[in-house]
Parts: structure tokens; sequence; C-alpha cells
């Protein structure tokens, strides 16, 4: 068992290294070293602390959205601390940063421990769905087909996504499927009142567009010009893998998953540069506002995935 545990932590940074080293025998690296200039790092720096901050209020705001609805309310900059301490670990894996932000919100909050991972899951819930609903219009307005496909891709979205709530919010009972929505990780997203749950939609719609942003403004750096469509498109994708908890932050599978979806804007070098520059300044602000903006949250986050509260 301990051996089948080490396997399983080992297993993203085996990952990482494995796709990293692959990408980096494919390509030229002096080609690519040579992309990492003063003028990149110009306009690279500006847009990922943008991003950085942009990105870490709407999570602020969403999570003080839910805290509220479940009764206990807490102001958005409590909720952007405890989001910030979780980068931490989350970085190194998905699950540790979900499983520390969810006792930072049960210490913090008040909320049972049952509540901050329903809290938790809703907002991860809601950015799945975003992101997908993004990407999905996004690939009908890039595809050049007409409006009726247009229409027809965004209602039938829309209904899914309805449909799903409606069966998960409904008094109706489900059957068999009863137990699976009474699951408390459902709690928030089933007891919270329905404006609520539309307001972090939209906030996390918000947040999906920071991510595009930021993806635009690391392409102009390194010189690449992808058009609006196609790069709202390829940069849902690569946040829908690298969300994934397979890699270290997503180091690697975001590089591959780049390198496949602009391969046509762009030479493999120039991408994976400007891919690892991105996600490495991304890296480096979250973890500085963990250190720095939530110092006492980040330590107890850091306490908590090792188990103090499981």
């Amino acid at each position: 068992m301990k051996g089948l545990q080490i396997l399983r932590n080992s297993l993203p940074f085996i990952v990482t290294a494995a796709i990293l080293a692959y990408l980096f025998s494919t390509i030229d690296l002096a080609a690519a070293y040579a992309t990492l200039t003063l003028e990149a790092a110009q306009i690279l720096i500006p847009t990922i602390l943008i991003y950085g901050f942009a990105s870490l209020a709407i999570e602020g705001v969403a999570l003080a959205r839910l805290t509220g609805a479940a009764g206990r309310p807490a102001n958005w900059l409590t909720c952007a601390r405890i989001k910030a301490a979780s980068y931490s670990v989350g970085m190194l894996n998905y699950a540790l940063g979900v499983a520390a932000l969810s006792v930072l919100f049960r210490r913090r909050v008040g909320l049972s421990l049952a509540a901050s991972a329903g809290l938790v899951a809703t907002v991860s819930f809601a950015d799945l769905a975003m992101l997908i609903a993004v990407t999905v219009v996004s690939l009908a307005f890039a595809s050049g087909q007409g409006p009726a496909l247009q229409i027809g891709t965004v209602a039938g979205v829309g209904v899914g996504i309805g449909i799903g709530l409606f069966f998960l919010r409904t008094p109706i009972s489900l059957g068999p499927l009863e137990p699976v929505r009474e699951l408390d990780l459902f709690t928030t997203a089933r007891q919270a009142p329905l404006g609520t749950l539309l307001e972090v939609a939209a906030l996390r719609i918000g947040f999906v567009f920071t991510f595009i942003g930021a993806g635009y403004g690391s392409m102009l750096a390194f010189g690449v010009h992808v058009p609006l469509g196609e790069l709202t498109v390829g940069m849902a994708a690569v946040a829908l893998v690298g969300a994934l908890p397979i890699a270290v932050a997503g180091l690697g599978t975001v590089q591959y998953a780049t390198v496949e979806l602009f391969s046509a804007y762009a030479d493999e070098a120039t991408l994976v540069a400007c891919s690892l520059s991105m996600q490495t300044a991304m890296l480096i602000v979250r973890m500085s506002m963990g250190l720095v903006f939530a110092r006492e949250f980040t330590r107890e986050a850091v306490e908590a995935t090792r188990g103090d509260d499981t």
C-alpha cells in the first residue's frame, strides 16, 4: 500500500518530466531560448499580474456568494485569501488543493466539512460547465457554419446545463439515482438560491475569459497571432487539459496541448517557450500571493494536506 501511495504521489512528476523531455527533444532549444526577450517579458509580466489579481478577485466574490447562501457569510477578501492559500498545495496536486480549500473554509468560515466540500465542488462544477459552454459556443462561431448551427449549438449547451441543474434541484424522486443527488458534494448546488448559482456561473464565465485574455497577451508577447475565435476555443481547451490532475500544475500537458492546438500559427519552439513562460509566470504569481497575501492561511493549507483534518 505504501509503495502504491508513493507511486500515486510521484505520477504527476513523472508525467510532467516525460512530456517535457519529449517536447524538448523535438524542438530547437536555441530557437526557443531566442524568443525569451526583454520585449516579450515587458508584455508577459503585466499580463500575468493582471490575470493573477483579476482571477483571484473573481474567485473571492464567487466563494463569498456561496458562503452567504450556506448561512455563513464571509467577505470576498477573506475568501480570496483562503483561495490564494490553496495555490501552494494545489499546484502540486489538484485534489490536495481542493482538500486544503475545504478545510480552510471549515476552520475560518465555520462551515461543516461537508458544506465546505460542497461549496468548493460547486465552484469546480461551474468552472467545468462554463469552460465547456465557452468552448462549444466559440467552436460554433469559429466554424464558419451558418447561423442555424450557431443558434442550435448555443441552445443545446444551455438546455444541457439546465437539465442537469433541474434534476439536481427538483423535488421529484430520481429513484436509484437519488443517493447520488444526496451526496454532500451537491448540497450547495441543491440548496443555494437559483439567483446565487446564476451569479456564480456569470462570475466563472468571467474567470474563463481572464484566462483567455492571459493567453492572448502571452501569445502577443511571443509574436503569435491567432484569430479570436480559434484563440478562445484553444485556450478553453488548454484550461481543460491543464485541470487534469495528472501532471504538476499542468506542466507538460499544457505545453503539449498548446503545440497541438496552435501549430498552424507558430513553430513548436515558439509555442513551447510561450506556454512554458506563461505557466511559469502564473505559478510564481500565485505562489507569491499565497506566501505574502495569505501567509497564515497558507500554513494551515499545508497542514491540512498532511492529514490533520481528515
